[in-house]
């Protein structure tokens, strides 16, 4: 092998492990921010999380003269992103309260096959063969991990069911926002600062503003603020163009996964024998779906400012 297919390998591999890292950042934030429920409204902890976000990455958006050009032109777009995404991570963390942090991984994974159901909307295409098969897998998954036999969906999972969909509705919206040329460091603080604005309007609705200074609740702000939200981003766009878009979405469907080996280990938390056999048949299906992409439509050159957006984390976490 020459040289340049070493480093190439070399690259290939490092991505890999880098957006596995990512995966299990992000799968760790279920049960740390579970357990910080306990001493904190779930809206309030939001807020906490971006406002510390925001102020992680005002220093490094000031001294960026291309970023700080572009605020103004980018923020209808960056705070529209950051008003959905932010209903993601709302509904999500308020599912946390009351639903199992293994259960709320496996749901809001399925955000990966609501995605082409909502083609007809976005990209006039309808959803494929293997899309519906993927989705009947879903449901039959879903039946089995939420165990409606033995008690009725909850309303937590309703809440993390409305953050699977809010994930969904902004990857399209990422898509087509992120083709007007912004630099992609630019609307990731948009929507930071956009989440932060709206968790901020609910604060009236929240329970209480007391917080509990557990050393439980401070290290989950600052593991989701520094490390799941600035961190995670950073690897993400650092290294997923080292992958295929196939490869690295396979890598981040193990998301739920590490999120149930981490509630185990960290809450005690798992999945009986028949949820744990739901679990795996909707990992399967995001495998499937993620093994036929669909085919990109040919897109006309034009001219861009920075590279284009991969979208939030998946997770919403």
């Amino acid at each position: 092998m020459n040289n340049a297919g070493q480093q190439s390998g070399g690259s290939t591999l490092v991505g890999t492990l880098c957006l596995l890292l990512t995966s299990a950042i992000w799968g760790m934030t279920f049960p740390l921010i579970r357990g910080a429920l306990q001493d904190v409204a779930p809206n309030y902890f939001v807020f906490l999380r971006f406002a510390l976000t925001a102020l992680l990455m005002l220093p490094f958006v000031l001294r960026n003269k291309a970023i700080r050009s572009e605020l103004g032109p980018a923020a209808g777009c960056g705070i529209t992103l950051g008003l959905v995404i932010a209903v993601g991570y709302l509904s999500q963390t308020i599912g946390l309260q009351t639903v199992t942090s293994p259960r709320a991984a496996f749901i809001t994974g399925t955000a990966v096959l609501i995605v082409p159901f909502l083609n007809p909307f976005f990209e006039r295409n309808l959803p494929r063969l293997v899309d519906w098969f993927s989705a009947l897998l879903v449901t039959l998954g879903l039946y089995l991990l939420l165990e409606p036999e033995a008690s009725p969906v909850s309303v937590g999972d309703l809440w993390i069911g409305l953050c699977a969909f809010a994930v969904a509705l902004h990857i399209h919206l990422v898509k087509r926002l992120g083709k007007k040329g912004f630099h992609e460091a630019t609307l990731v603080f948009l929507q930071v600062v956009g989440v932060c604005l709206a968790s901020l309007l609910t604060l009236p609705a929240a329970a209480s503003l007391h917080v509990n200074w557990t050393a439980a609740t401070v290290v989950s702000l600052l593991f989701c603020a520094v490390f799941a939200t600035v961190g995670a981003l950073y690897l993400q766009m650092r290294f997923q163009k080292q992958v295929s878009a196939e490869c690295a979405a396979i890598i981040f469907s193990a998301e739920p996964v590490f999120a149930t080996l981490f509630s185990y280990y960290l809450l005690g938390e798992g999945l009986n024998g028949q949820a744990l056999v739901g679990a795996a048949i909707i990992f399967s299906a995001l495998l499937l779906n993620q093994a036929f992409p669909a085919r990109p439509k040919p897109l006309r050159m034009e001219k861009s400012k920075g590279p284009r957006l991969a979208h939030f984390p998946p997770n919403s976490n």
